[in-house]
């Protein structure tokens, strides 16, 4: 029979972890005539054995019928292939002898096995590389030493042996320098060649120095001794350390790291809002500090989280010149984020949350025995603080410390919760909340310190210390629980606008400009300094801690007098009333008052008054002890005047003039005090 097809080769078949027999359908003249290949995963081929790797059953009539069927002993893998072909010896056993027979299979098989050795080459040959049949170029290789050679073609495109440059073998490409037998050049004009070694080498990786990342909180690598020699390096020469988020986890830090010193600074790609990004240092241990940072980085972007161990996060130790971008650490028992003496620096953004404890503040600038000075702080979230949240030393100078907020902390009356000082220093926008307010203090302490914008919410108490005189100032504030100053404190204490609940001035007045006050509580004012004068502010009601309590009040309304002040009020402008309908009652003090309105009902036991241009209307009544009034022409009453006549008591002087409050027909207009110690009258009506 003839050979009818050209295909030698079946498959390749496909593993599919089921499949165990596989057929093909060209002659063969015996099972030992087959080809079995079986490919890898990987590619790679390896030749089966017969009997021990497979078995063949062949179709009985090879001419009609030719084929069979290979069968493995197991299935066929997935992932790998089974191809079949034949590999018959180029040999020629078929012998015809004179006078002997001449059968025609004999024949026909002599030549189906040449015909069969031909479609083998043929199979070999078109996986070959072959040279287009028009090119009429010889495709014998070159004569002479081949080695470090490789095949190709010449300027004319003829095949020629090509010799390698040392160095480019694969081999020698995987290698730790292989990057630099590549070459690089930057677009632009002017550009210069470098290596592709040199150009990686630009940036300096905690995983160049084998960190992991893949700290899952119980489980993975510890980067301690990766980080420690990406630092020592970056801090020789002068390059970013940059920490890869394209990690499984985080990087687990147990011991202190090196002081990063390096110019270039650090650069965390996963700093958020949150510690849930993958990619941060994660402190495991306790007793140490993660990182310190010196010098003055270019850069800083860094998150330190923790799990409540007792570590701190980030210190930052004398930074001079320094950018810092955002910053966080979270969950560590000791502080977040400290500044020791930082010096002409910006930091965009600082977090910290649930950090702290009674020895440390959660975050802090300290002066460390100079000053942090002419740095400026855009914006600084501290929440969640165990006990001390925020300490910028009173020693700070010329800092601007922009958009605080600071809620959520767990405050202890034993410490003070904020302390937010500086000497010619700004802090624009502070809300400051806890989670028990009444348990929180702020203290504001600098000299000629601007406070504006600051919210202290529900009873958050704030104290305020000025020193050597100067003045500290606070504009437009929102204090929901008490302001007062620090006992024996020497600044001059102003405020402008906003709204306080508690003003108390029991140790010290303060200046108080266009604000809305809820509660004024007034102390001891033998000494100047502690006088308060409030100007052109809405008072809701007035108590106090001394009977030499005394202030000025400068065109205010006081809407529930309380009796006024013991020691003294100096009114000006203004209105006095009582949402209770109270009577204003004046024992033993003295009441100044210009251009002012009282609208309420005025009675004086041993009271001394000097009105200029007032106007009561109410009653005004004396009761007892010498009568101590003093009116000029444009104080009047519109109520009934009782017990007010010529002065009897009172610090007269020569030509001191008193308007009659209650004239009647022939009785005088007033009195006139007269160089020989008298009071005359100025005339009746």
């Amino acid at each position: 029979m003839p050979i009818s097809s050209d295909n030698r080769q079946a498959g390749p078949y496909v593993g599919n972890d089921v499949a165990t027999a596989f057929a093909f359908s060209f002659k063969v003249f015996a099972a030992t005539d087959l080809l079995v290949i079986l490919t890898d995963a990987s590619g790679a081929e390896n030749e089966l054995t017969l009997s021990a790797d497979y078995s063949v059953a062949l179709n009985s009539n090879q001419d009609s019928n030719p084929g069979g069927t290979v069968a493995l002993p197991a299935a066929l893998a997935s992932g790998t292939k089974l191809t079949i072909t034949s590999s018959i010896a180029p040999l020629q056993a078929t012998d015809l002898t004179n006078q002997g027979g001449f059968y025609p299979k004999v024949i026909t098989n002599a030549l189906d096995k040449l015909t069969i050795l031909v479609q083998q080459l043929f199979n070999g040959l078109s996986r070959s590389i072959k040279l287009p049949i028009s090119n009429g170029e010889d495709g014998t290789l070159p004569a002479g030493d081949r080695s470090s050679t490789a095949v190709g073609f010449d300027a004319s495109g003829k095949l020629a042996l090509i010799g390698l440059q040392t160095g480019t073998a694969l081999a020698d490409m995987a290698a730790s320098t292989g990057a630099a037998l590549i070459g690089f050049l930057q677009s632009g004009v002017g550009a210069v060649k470098r290596t592709i070694l040199d150009k990686i080498r630009d940036r300096v990786s905690v995983k160049d120095f084998g960190a992991v990342g893949n700290w899952n909180g119980t489980k993975g690598s510890d980067d301690t001794s990766a980080f420690t020699r990406a630092i020592n390096y970056v801090n020789s020469t002068n390059k970013t350390l940059w920490v890869d988020a394209d990690v499984s986890g985080n990087y687990k830090i147990s011991a202190a790291l090196p002081t990063l010193l390096s110019a270039g600074g650090i650069e965390m790609e996963a700093v958020g809002y949150d510690h849930t990004s993958k990619g941060v240092i994660e402190v495991v241990g306790s007793g140490f500090t993660a990182v310190t940072i010196s010098g003055n980085p270019a850069r800083c972007n860094l998150a330190v989280v923790g799990t409540g161990n007792a570590a701190n996060g980030i210190l930052f130790q004398n930074p001079a010149a320094a950018r810092v971008g955002k910053i966080r650490a979270m969950q560590l028992d000791g502080f977040g984020i400290k500044f020791n003496k930082i010096w002409d620096s910006t930091i965009e953004h600082a977090m910290v949350e649930l950090c702290g404890n009674s020895t440390e503040y959660a975050f802090s600038m300290n002066d460390d025995g100079d000053t942090c000075n002419m740095t400026h702080i855009s914006s600084l979230q501290v929440e969640q603080s165990n006990k001390q949240a925020i300490y910028i030393s009173p020693n700070t100078l010329s800092c601007v410390i922009d958009n605080i907020h600071s809620e959520r902390q767990t405050a202890d009356p034993a410490f003070m919760t904020w302390v937010l000082g500086g000497n010619r220093c700004q802090y624009n926008c502070a809300r400051l909340d806890a989670l028990v307010s009444a348990n929180a203090t702020a203290k504001l302490s600098g000299n000629n310190t601007t406070y504006t914008g600051l919210l202290a919410e529900n009873a958050v108490s704030v104290q305020v210390e000025g020193g050597n005189g100067n003045p500290l100032t606070i504009i437009t504030p929102e204090i929901q629980g008490e302001i007062k100053t620090v006992t024996n404190q020497t600044g001059r204490i102003s405020v402008f606008g906003g709204s306080i609940n508690t003003l108390n001035c029991s140790a010290q007045g303060f200046q108080v400009h266009d604000t809305k006050i809820a509660s004024l509580v007034v102390g001891d004012a033998v000494r100047v300094p502690t006088y308060a004068l409030l100007d052109n502010c809405v008072i809701g009601a007035i108590s106090n801690t001394s009977t030499r309590a005394a202030a000025t009040l400068r065109d205010c309304n006081i809407i529930e007098h309380g009796n006024l002040l013991p020691g003294g009020a100096l009114l000006i402008g203004g209105s006095v009333n009582s949402a209770s309908n109270a009577t204003l009652e004046v024992s033993y003090r003295t009441v100044t008052a210009r251009g002012t309105t009282f609208n309420v009902n005025i009675t004086s036991d041993n009271g001394q008054f000097y009105f200029c241009g007032c106007a009561i209307k109410g009653s005004f009544g004396h009761t007892s002890g010498p009568v101590a009034g003093f009116f000029d022409d444009g104080t009047y009453c519109t109520g009934t005047v009782s017990g007010f006549g010529i002065p009897t008591g009172g610090s007269p002087y020569s030509g001191m003039y008193t308007k009659n409050l209650a004239p009647a027909v022939g009785s005088p207009k007033g009195w006139s005090y007269s160089t020989s110690g008298a009071w005359v009258s100025t005339g009746n009506l």
